[in-house]
């Protein structure tokens, strides 16, 4: 009895991650990705950037914050990774969270569907429910998990207690949560050196410093506008170089393509922080051009940049709320730009992704634009509001999606993205 009841201990000790993961998995996701951005989106948008801009906050300043289920929405829609989905509902002091991950392939399931119900509790919101796939963790579990979680934070990220103590309220109903904080000074430049830390090690830090030193030598040679090949060749000859020396990649076209981004923004290198360098000059007024104009250099470049840092789905939002803010007095929306936008985005997407050494192979050395960036003939340039809420109405209406697809299927043509 003895040995049996042994052996049925070994039994549910080594079965139990097994019994876990499935009920865990989940053949199907339980939320999907189907929002798009609206023209009332970014104007949405941009009310709430410019009511929160911090360079416009006086130190120990209370503001209050208001977003829509659907503006909360839209954040976590564009803040996950490509292929995960979320959803945020709000109720009367409640907030539920659910998410759906995929996982890689397996026979117990393709996907972890999460939700987490959040209640108000003076000051914050806290947990009262947590699961994971047919996993339902009791109020008393969720509660201890919330403040080891906390604890953990807090003791490696200080600037996140700091945060929690500039709360004031957090109250949720149907219609929107609203969110009262103090700001303090200091926080921007604890959230600006934060964030670079976490997004960019030291290592990566040095790397697309490398590159960006390699912009500004090849860019003190160009005389005149050039075509940004002339730029992108020897760079990826570059990487094509030290992966062959044994570095991985993914990460050496990243770097590239980040410092890419930022000489032709004109960007500081400065703000890298990497220690032990020598200051590199800031490069300016880089004159590359694509089909001819340094307008879709820009965007191209940018959008590759924004994509490698973090990720297509934010990039693209980026892009078209540019598009939307030139149609308010600017140059006006231009489907020209947007499929620099989108070219860039691929570049970034199979440079980074598992075709990361065949794209240095193809983009190595001298390249003509036309291998990365399509033609922009006969595409809609230079609509002002009136006027492209009168030919598309909004931004998920059949007309817009047929010029969308054109530009798409202009991308997909082009070998080096498929």
């Amino acid at each position: 009895m003895f040995r049996l009841f042994a052996f049925l201990i070994i039994v549910a000790i080594v079965s139990s991650p097994l019994w876990v993961a499935a009920l865990a998995l989940e053949p199907l996701p339980r939320v999907l990705d189907s929002m798009s951005l609206s023209v009332d989106d970014v104007d949405n948008v941009r009310r709430l950037l410019r009511d929160n801009d911090p360079r416009r906050l006086r130190d120990g300043e209370s503001k209050r914050a208001v977003l829509t289920e659907r503006e909360l929405n839209l954040m976590l829609r564009h803040a996950i990774p490509e292929g995960y989905a979320a959803r945020v509902r709000l109720a009367r002091g409640r907030v539920t969270i659910a998410a759906s991950m995929p996982v890689p392939d397996n026979p117990l399931g393709s996907y972890v569907n999460t939700q987490l119900v959040l209640v108000e509790d003076g000051q914050s919101l806290q947990p009262v429910a947590i699961s994971v796939g047919r996993i339902h963790l009791p109020a008393w579990l969720a509660g201890r998990l919330a403040t080891l979680g906390n604890r953990l934070i807090q003791g490696r990220v200080p600037e996140y207690g700091a945060m929690l103590e500039s709360l004031e309220s957090v109250q949720a109903d149907e219609d929107a949560l609203a969110v009262t904080y103090r700001w303090r000074s200091e926080f921007l430049a604890q959230f600006r050196d934060r964030g670079r830390a976490l997004v960019l090690s030291e290592e990566r830090r040095r790397r697309i410093l490398a590159y960006y030193a390699a912009v500004a030598r090849v860019g003190s040679t160009l005389t005149g506008s050039v075509s940004l090949a002339a730029v992108l060749g020897p760079l990826f000859e570059e990487a094509a170089r030290q992966t062959d020396a044994g570095a991985d990649p993914g990460e050496e076209n990243r770097a590239l393509i980040l410092a890419l981004g930022m000489a032709v923004q004109g960007t500081d290198p400065a703000f890298l922080g990497a220690s032990g360098d020598a200051p590199v000059p800031i490069v300016r007024n880089l004159p590359v051009t694509l089909r001819g104009r340094r307008d879709l250099a820009q965007h191209f470049a940018i959008s590759a940049a924004l994509a490698a840092g973090g990720g297509g789905k934010l990039a693209d939002a980026i892009g078209v709320f540019k598009e939307l803010s030139d149609a308010r007095g600017g140059s006006g929306f231009s489907f020209a730009d947007l499929l620099a936008d989108r070219a860039g985005v691929a570049l970034a997407e199979s440079a980074t992704g598992t075709g990361a050494r065949r794209l240095q192979s193809r983009l190595a050395g001298t390249v003509d634009e036309t291998v990365f960036m399509p033609s922009i003939g006969q595409l809609p340039e230079g609509l002002q509001d009136l006027e492209f809420r009168s030919r598309y109405e909004d931004l998920d209406t059949d007309a817009y999606n047929r010029v969308r697809d054109e530009v798409e299927q202009r991308i997909h043509e082009l070998a080096l993205y498929r």
